[in-house]
């Protein structure tokens, strides 16, 4: 009787005990080491990181994609990357205003050159449709806008003097009203805050300062650069607004050799 009185409290016995003992080596199993500082602050700097320049992508492709839907209503920024680092030099501008000898004024006048500022670049759909440059289909014509402006001035001043000798032809009124409203429109748009002397007839003894400026000579070298080997021929002339007004290629024109290859074969 002891025997079978024993064994079920020895089995109990052994239960408790194995439920103690494997409770007490739970309890002494070593915890966890906390993460050290450094290594927890390393991982937050790098999702950091990683958010900003999601963050960052998102926004820039926002910026673009804003661009592309208002490419067609917008005209890009000067593309000549020309520096406002020249000074003007405000002497010359005698030569152009003496009225004593009105031939050479005319002379000044007509010998001004602005088909340099007709030019050949990629297609660009914020520029507006515009002709094909015909010895490469891929590239578009464009006119420099201040090579537009000497432009109409050339007009307006060949129709005061035609006029002033009681002359007929050269530019018609519509096409200087034209230049005129032009004109102004760029004034309105540039916006220039430059500030000139109001001296009205007086005269001082300090000159008005010196204009700092952008460089023409380089704004020529980059439209040459870029030249639609264009030369104008008057209205009257057969051969206006054909292919043979886009043959006066610069040296150093990708297309001289295209031209000079068209010429050979009219030979």
């Amino acid at each position: 009787m002891l025997t079978d009185n024993s064994a079920p409290h020895s089995s109990e016995s052994v239960g408790l005990l194995a439920t103690f003992a494997s409770s007490e080596s739970e309890a002494k199993q070593p915890e966890p080491e906390p993460e050290p500082a450094h290594r927890k602050s390393a991982r937050n700097c790098l999702w950091f990181g990683l958010v900003s320049l999601l963050l960052i992508s998102l926004l820039c492709n926002g910026i673009q994609a804003g661009y592309s839907l208002r490419g067609s209503d917008c005209v890009p920024p000067p593309i000549g990357g020309l520096r406002t680092d020249q000074h003007h030099i405000s002497a010359d501008e005698a030569i152009w205003t003496d009225m004593s000898n009105m031939t050479a004024l005319d002379k000044l006048w007509d010998g001004m050159n602005v088909d340099t500022g007709v030019v050949q670049l990629p297609r660009d759909a914020r520029l507006g449709d515009t002709q094909t440059f015909p010895w490469d289909p891929s590239r578009g014509l464009y006119m420099l806008e201040s090579y537009h402006t000497l432009h109409c001035l050339k007009n307006i001043y060949a129709y005061v003097r035609i006029r002033q000798r009681g002359e007929t032809g050269g530019p018609t009124a519509g096409h200087v009203f034209h230049c005129l409203a032009d004109i102004r429109s760029s004034v309105l748009c540039d916006a220039d805050d430059t500030v000139l002397p109001f001296r009205g007839k007086q005269k001082f003894a300090v000159a008005a300062p010196e204009r700092k400026c952008r460089s023409w000579e380089r704004l020529e070298g980059w439209a040459v650069e870029h030249s639609a080997c264009f030369a104008r021929r008057e209205d009257d002339d057969p051969l206006h607004e054909t292919l043979a007004e886009y043959v006066d290629c610069p040296p150093g024109s990708p297309y001289r050799g295209v031209v000079q290859e068209l010429r050979m074969g009219d030979a």
